[in-house]
């Protein structure tokens, strides 16, 4: 990501300034980053949704037609990004190249924001805003998680630092870190 971002914004921070500035549009010329974006969206979704069940509206699991009217009905989109039958036997892995090859994924399947009436109507401006702030900092600033030892280990969910779901995703414990000048 580092080298895309001095190729398109120049290799200090006064460069990056003066193109967001000036050309902003440049901020769409960054592949790499946006399907680096994407997939940790796809692996730890910021939120997440429910709804109240339709009259007459039912879901079929294993055969089964079940009712969900009167019921609150929240997707499981943590699940369901990590589907194997959609993302591929690796779907748990960290892969942001599945975003650069249009066939090596299902777009209707990602959804972290949402799809359809109900999307999040901030999902562009998120993303964008998400770019902007890589760009002025990962290329500036080198970060590792700093962990004294604890904390539960979620195999395919993070290792210790992994995602409670309370109306937002937060991390377990919090991530402390150590920042320093990237070199």
């Amino acid at each position: 990501m580092r080298a895309e971002h001095n190729e398109v914004f120049g290799s200090t921070l006064e460069s990056s300034l003066e193109a967001l500035s000036t050309q902003p549009a440049l901020i769409n010329n960054l592949p790499l980053t946006l399907a680096v974006l994407k997939e940790v969206l796809r692996l730890h979704p910021a939120g997440f949704t429910v709804r109240e069940g339709l009259p007459g509206s039912t879901i079929h699991f294993e055969g089964r037609d079940y009712p969900t009217y009167g019921h609150m009905i929240s997707p499981l989109t943590t699940t369901l990004h990590r589907d194997a039958a959609i993302w591929g036997e690796n779907s748990a892995e960290f892969d942001p190249d599945r975003f650069l090859d249009a066939d090596r994924h299902d777009n209707a399947a990602w959804q972290p924001f949402e799809k359809g009436p109900r999307n999040c109507i901030g999902q562009q401006l998120a993303l964008v805003e998400t770019k902007v702030i890589a760009v002025l900092v990962l290329r500036f600033f080198d970060f590792e998680a700093a962990f004294k030892g604890h904390g539960l280990s979620v195999p395919g969910y993070g290792g210790r630092a992994y995602q409670e779901l309370k109306l937002t995703a937060k991390p377990k414990d919090g991530i402390p870190m150590r920042v320093k000048i990237a070199e």
